[in-house]
């Protein structure tokens, strides 16, 4: 039943492919993807509602209170101008070592604090306020994008592998990391730099304290923060539920035992906890690393830097959120160009 099925999607990609060019492939590689995973989510509803309802659930008691009151916050912040002054205040530091204004402390902090997707919320939040340029939000976004403690240590570390010693290396480890990148992507576009640094240090730190002293009307704005602190945080419910249905449908398609059948064929024998745990991982972090821990050689140091791998590279739910963010920004962006 499986290989048929197999056939007629083949089939049907050979089709459509036949009658388009080759300078659409890519939007008939999108198209193909989602028609599967509708055909797959036909064929298996009860799995497909199960996977639902397992977002779901770490959406609504995991994502949502740990996320919820630091989107809300850093709308505060930003809003009553204390994210400017602490900008302004960090400038000779942030500049030097990442070649970013000093806003980005303040957004790195965040992002440590409270893990993903907060740093690419702040930054296209930033953006868009035109408080940093185009240039200096990639060099940001390249190591402003982190996990957070209470992940790392928490939910990874103590929750699932109940090693609390694990937590901290994996923490230091994946923050070295990102500190690395910043260091290494100052130099991006490093030309830009010349402009930016005839800033007037003393004038703008004064302005921005000017500001951040005036009165302002306290109940809009944390309205308008918890309004869109919740639209955010239903993106990042909807990406979760979506992913978890994601990995739900390719684990239909038995691409775990494939996989095992080749290491086997190349003398590499390898857990299966350990290949669906690092596979599924890359989709979605938190599945990723549940399944890593329920392997019998969870202790081990290659799980480990498996482990770190995936939570460096946060998975593609976490690439779809930020991506989410940044389409928002290009297509405001593009408005406001379009109307000058």
């Amino acid at each position: 039943m499986n290989y048929l099925l197999y056939l007629i999607i083949l089939i049907m990609f050979y089709k459509i492919y036949r009658n388009l060019k080759l300078y659409k492939l890519k939007n008939l590689i999108y198209s193909l993807i989602f028609i599967v995973l509708i055909v797959l989510i036909v064929l298996n509803p009860k799995n497909s509602i199960d996977a639902a309802l397992r977002g779901i659930d770490i959406w609504f008691f995991t994502v949502l209170p740990s996320l919820l009151p630091f989107f809300i916050i850093s709308e505060i912040t930003i809003k009553l101008g204390i994210v400017n002054f602490i900008g302004n205040l960090l400038s000779p530091l942030m500049k030097p070592l990442f070649n970013v204004p000093g806003e980005g402390a303040f957004v790195f902090a965040m992002s440590v604090t409270s893990g993903y997707p907060v740093g690419a919320k702040l930054i296209s939040k930033l953006r868009m306020e035109n408080k940093i340029s185009q240039i200096e939000a990639q060099r940001l976004a390249s190591f402003a994008s982190t996990s957070g403690p209470l992940f790392i240590i928490g939910a990874v570390a103590i929750g699932m592998f109940h090693n609390e010693s694990l937590g901290f290396l994996l923490a230091l480890s994946h923050y070295m990391g990102a500190i690395t990148v910043g260091l290494i992507f100052r130099f991006f576009k490093y030309e830009s730099i010349i402009s930016d640094s005839k800033k007037n240090y003393k004038k703008d730190l004064k302005h921005s304290y000017k500001y951040l002293l005036k009165d302002k009307d306290i109940g809009s704005i944390m309205s308008n923060a918890v309004n869109d602190a919740m639209n955010t945080i239903l993106i990042i419910g909807g990406f979760i539920i979506f992913y978890s249905v994601v990995i739900e449908s390719l684990n239909s398609f038995n691409i775990i035992p494939h996989i095992l059948n080749l290491l086997k064929y190349m003398d590499i024998y390898i857990e299966e906890n350990i290949v669906k745990g690092f596979l599924f991982g890359m989709i979605e972090i938190t599945n990723g690393a549940k399944i890593l821990s329920e392997s019998s050689n969870n202790n081990s140091l290659f799980v480990f830097v498996l482990l770190s791998i995936i939570i460096g590279w946060s998975g593609l739910s976490i690439h779809s959120q930020a991506l989410s963010f940044f389409q928002k920004l290009i297509l405001i962006i593009n408005y406001i160009c379009y109307q000058n």
